[in-house]
């Protein structure tokens, strides 16, 4: 499977401040796109240029796979999730109480 590279260059529209991630192949090829961030750069190459259907499924119905992403995360990012998620709850509970 072809790996690809991201390169950031100037932003070639305005010239000024900001820079515009571009893609290339292992050729050195770019893409005849640009892209503000690097998960959006990402997010083409897997859903458009290598059209990707798990990674698709993922992103359409993490439902379905909460379980893998969670296991996939190391322990600090799990106990920041599972604050936010005690911090949701508690929040819920006192909107409730005091309506």
């Amino acid at each position: 499977m072809e790996r690809y590279k991201l390169t950031r260059s100037p932003n070639p529209e305005t010239h000024a401040s900001g820079e515009v991630i571009f893609i290339k192949d292992e050729n050195d090829n770019e893409l005849n796109v640009g892209f503000s961030d690097e998960l959006d750069a990402f997010d083409y190459i897997k859903l458009q240029v290598e059209n990707d259907k798990e990674y698709a499924d993922y992103l359409e119905n993490p439902n379905k796979h909460i379980m893998d992403m969670y296991n996939s995360l190391d322990d600090f990012d799990k106990r920041m999730i599972e604050q936010s998620l005690i911090q949701k709850y508690r929040n819920e509970c006192m909107y409730q109480y005091f309506r």
